[in-house]
């Protein structure tokens, strides 16, 4: 799923740029603490736009990505940051690396959610900040056109974004997933915010659902 993009990647870097403009603005009003100096793992960095955001506000950053293309690109926008093909669910880093995890759009596409989840509680530092904004799982069931689907039962869907630009494959999830114990043993909630975004989902008829949610916490003492 994660090499889809390799084929993809300029499209998708030019629609997200003209596309996710709201979206940008929530998450980047989350990271309200001093970037100076801080150690900052990007999770699905794609073209290193987020990355260069945050290298310009003085973080030391590093990025992930299983697409060869992106970590071209956002070697090229940050040159002194460090990026490698890799994915969420083995990060190749140490323990409590990170004062900083963030990661936008992305780990909905983890087949192994929980796992990537604890190799993120892995890598940041106690006290350290996870941000991350991830497609709503009502979302992913809603836009499932399959009748007879079971939103415990998690599938492979074909899933429409940027108005129906782009057509990709993502593993559904429940909150249950996100939530799960171990995630509420590692981290302090901060904020949560849902929302949608209409100019990125396909809309099912007239209906108002949320496309999206927004979590920040902190990494307790285990």
């Amino acid at each position: 799923m994660a090499t889809q993009y390799n084929s993809l990647h300029q499209f998708y870097s030019e629609a997200a740029q003209k596309i996710n403009s709201v979206r940008n603005q929530i998450f980047y009003k989350q990271v309200d603490l001093s970037l100076n100096g801080k150690t900052l793992l990007d999770i699905g960095c794609g073209d290193g736009t987020d990355a260069a955001y945050f290298a310009s506000q003085g973080a030391i950053v590093t990025g992930i990505d299983p697409c060869e293309n992106f970590i071209t690109s956002a070697k090229e926008k940050t040159p002194d940051g460090q990026f490698i093909i890799a994915t969420g669910e083995n990060l190749p880093f140490a323990d409590q690396s990170f004062d900083i995890v963030v990661s936008k759009y992305v780990l909905q596409i983890s087949p192994n959610l929980s796992g990537t989840l604890e190799e993120i509680a892995r890598v940041i530092k106690v006290g350290g900040i996870l941000l991350y904004l991830v497609v709503h799982p009502f979302r992913q069931f809603i836009e499932n056109r399959r009748t007879g689907k079971n939103y415990f039962q998690s599938e492979l869907i074909d899933f429409t974004i940027y108005g129906g630009l782009m057509t990709v494959k993502e593993p559904s999830h429940t909150f249950s997933e996100y939530f799960n114990q171990h995630f509420l043993n590692c981290f302090q909630l901060l904020a949560f915010e849902e929302g949608f975004d209409f100019k990125s989902a396909e809309q099912i008829g007239e209906d108002i659902y949320p496309t999206f949610f927004l979590l920040k916490a902190v990494r307790k003492n285990d």
